[in-house]
């Protein structure tokens, strides 16, 4: 299967949307986020155990928070002193499959 790059800004945004030169998107962090944990939680995306990156991945995942803005926004990262960046290119990735229709739908 061969899928094209697509580029995407990752924002804090409240929806996604085309960037300004319509060539890529605009993707608020949240929609990521969630994206993958519902993935990972309905079993339509697994970690495979032998990766070498598998338990860093795992601990990103458990890091991940949501906080609430001084302006009253959610937002989503690691904890301090955490990385997040396993969990983003995972959730990239999840997107892209899901923006290509080769994932289920949210509703089942």
């Amino acid at each position: 299967m061969k899928f094209n790059m697509i580029p995407v800004t990752i924002t804090g945004g409240d929806s996604q949307s085309a960037n300004s030169s319509g060539d890529g998107f605009l993707v608020p962090k949240r929609d990521l986020v969630v994206g993958l944990q519902t993935a990972i939680r309905r079993k339509w995306l697994r970690i495979c155990k032998g990766s070498p990156d598998a338990s860093a991945l795992i601990e990103e995942l458990a890091a991940m928070r949501m906080v609430e803005r001084d302006d009253g926004r959610a937002g989503f990262g690691a904890r301090r002193g955490m990385h997040d960046d396993l969990v983003m290119a995972t959730a990239l990735a999840w997107w892209r499959v899901r923006r290509a229709g080769l994932a289920p739908p949210i509703g089942r």
